[in-house]
């Protein structure tokens, strides 16, 4: 994907993870820009001066944008109420002390280098449950759920992602129904920085990067590596019949050994976009009848 994105991103370490953007299906070009209006509304616009994102309608009365230490990208009136925030409209991540509330969809994006949507959902709906969803790509409806909390269904209010490290849906009354990540004494808050991010594979997982030390990527830090929803291994095995695995039809998925992602190859098939292997596969030759 080319172009730029407003974004929000870790700035303290070598790898600058993007947690959130706003118009991760829209980049624009060089000369494009950010601004507060004078009648009270921030807007991307592009090169050409055109309005590509804005999270609110003019005239609510903006006074300020501020950009938090949480990394929640808060905009304001006047009198300080929050009329809008990033941590209510999340694109892939969750970031400690951030909730998801009834109907709220976490999509993964479309490759490990391209921001866009793709075809994974985390979201609450308004029943209650929770889930994990494929996509009606490129569009955002569900098809069909591979991971769910069912018992939840009319009980199930909000998702926590609670300052020691624990992801979990709890009631209206803040009763616990279900946790997605238990907390890790390995890794506190206070000493790692922590997301949870719906990967292009479709896999839920909780990543740790410690704050004293240098690392050249994000690591499921120790007490961590069984922190992932669901498992590539259960996703290819289909238990719900509805799942098509992390690479697509007549593919053929391994996993690395280091991060257990799903490697794609074609065996007697070449790949449907060869820029875009979980498309699939298709035959490398085509059957004729014989009309001689």
């Amino acid at each position: 994907m080319d172009g730029f994105l407003l974004s929000i991103w870790f700035d303290k370490i070598p790898e600058k993870t993007v947690v959130w953007s706003a118009n991760r299906n829209d980049p624009v070009e060089k000369g494009s820009i950010v601004e507060l209006t004078t009648d009270g509304n921030l807007v991307v616009k592009d090169q050409k001066g055109r309005q590509i994102w804005s999270p609110i309608s003019a005239d609510t009365g903006i006074s300020y944008a501020a950009l938090l230490d949480t990394g929640n990208l808060v905009i304001a009136s006047q009198d300080n109420t929050i009329l809008w925030q990033s941590f209510e409209n999340p694109t892939d991540t969750l970031l400690p002390i951030q909730t998801m509330k009834l109907d709220t969809q976490v999509i993964a994006q479309y490759t490990e280098t391209n921001y866009s949507s793709g075809r994974y959902k985390f979201m609450l709906q308004r029943d209650g449950n929770l889930l994990l969803y494929t996509t009606n790509f490129p569009s955002n409806d569900a098809v069909a759920p591979y991971w769910s909390t069912q018992d939840s269904i009319g009980t199930g209010f909000q998702v926590i992602f609670n300052q020691s490290g624990a992801i979990y849906l709890a009631a209206r009354n803040d009763t616990l129904l279900n946790t997605v990540f238990p907390a890790s004494e390995s890794t506190p808050t206070q000493d790692f920085y922590t997301r949870a991010t719906v990967d292009y594979d479709g896999v839920l997982r909780q990543y740790a990067y410690p704050k004293s030390t240098v690392y050249k990527r994000w690591e499921m830090a120790e007490g961590m590596d069984c922190f992932i929803l669901p498992t590539i291994k259960y996703l290819q095995e289909d238990r719900w019949k509805v799942w098509r695995g992390a690479c697509g039809y007549n593919s053929y998925c391994r996993l690395s050994d280091a991060e257990q992602r799903p490697i794609c190859q074609c065996i007697g098939y070449t790949f449907i976009d060869p820029n875009d292997i979980r498309k699939g596969c298709r035959l490398n030759f085509s059957f004729c009848d014989d009309e001689g």
